[in-house]
């Protein structure tokens, strides 16, 4: 099994309570069975404090014109790209206005023990 992370953008339209609420219970229902087949999910939602920093960010600007804020990510396994790419596409939260972006991942290399 490989290793993937998706990266969830939330559209600027806020969601109702009973629709958050709906959504949170379609999410937990879509991960049980994940789970049971093996794909080891670890959800991460992120705080709403965030700051851009970059080579042309100017003190507190914010994000580039053509960003939605990321708002949660999610590790989890699968045999391969096309798998996971199948998995993000059931995700609960694309109907809620969420976008997915799958990337697989691994850890960085470690640099040999001479050049530490």
């Amino acid at each position: 099994m490989k290793q993937f992370v998706f990266l969830f953008r939330q559209s600027p339209t806020q969601l109702s309570v009973a629709d958050q609420k709906r959504r949170a219970d379609e999410v937990r229902a879509w991960a049980q069975p994940q789970n049971s087949e093996g794909r080891k999910l670890d959800p991460r939602k992120l705080g709403d404090q965030h700051q851009w920093i970059g080579p042309d960010s100017e003190g507190d600007r914010g994000a580039p014109a053509d960003s939605r804020s990321l708002t949660a990510i999610l590790f989890l396994e699968a045999r391969d790209f096309a798998e996971a790419v199948e998995i993000a596409k059931t995700h609960p939260g694309l109907h809620f206005g969420a976008s997915v972006e799958v990337r697989e991942w691994a850890p960085p290399l470690a640099q040999p023990a001479s050049r530490r």
